[in-house]
Formats: C-alpha cells, sequence, structure tokens
C-alpha cells in the first residue's frame, strides 16, 4: 500500500493505517504524530497475507481552551 500525506503544524496530531482480517480484530500497519514538516510525504506499507480490510484514522490533537 502506497500512499501520500501531509502532517504539519502545532496542531497535527496523529495518523494511523490498520489491518483486519475479520474486522472485529486491528493491527497497526503504520503510524505518525505530530508535526511532520510541510511538505507531502510518501509511505509505503506491506500487510500480511489474508488481509482484507484497511482502515485510516486521524485523531486531532486536543486544543488547550
Amino acid at each position: 500500500i502506497a500512499f501520500q500525506y501531509h502532517m504539519y503544524g502545532s496542531t497535527i496530531g496523529s495518523a494511523v493505517l490498520e489491518t483486519s482480517a475479520d474486522g472485529t480484530s486491528w493491527a497497526s500497519l503504520w503510524s505518525k504524530s505530530g508535526d511532520q514538516g510541510n511538505q507531502w510525504l510518501q509511505a509505503t506499507v506491506y500487510a500480511g497475507g489474508g488481509q482484507t480490510m484497511l482502515r485510516y484514522t486521524c485523531v486531532p490533537n486536543e486544543r488547550e481552551e
């Protein structure tokens, strides 16, 4: 799986790519958190055999009030 991501700024949270064979149990393949610079970056991740589902989750940083 190849994709690009852009994570810039002091309020950037985290991003996670996970895989599953059945949709009930998920394993992390890739994750990043925090400022990664003001540029598009490339990621290439290999999933194991039998994995049929992917999910990509982004969680913003909580802002302090």
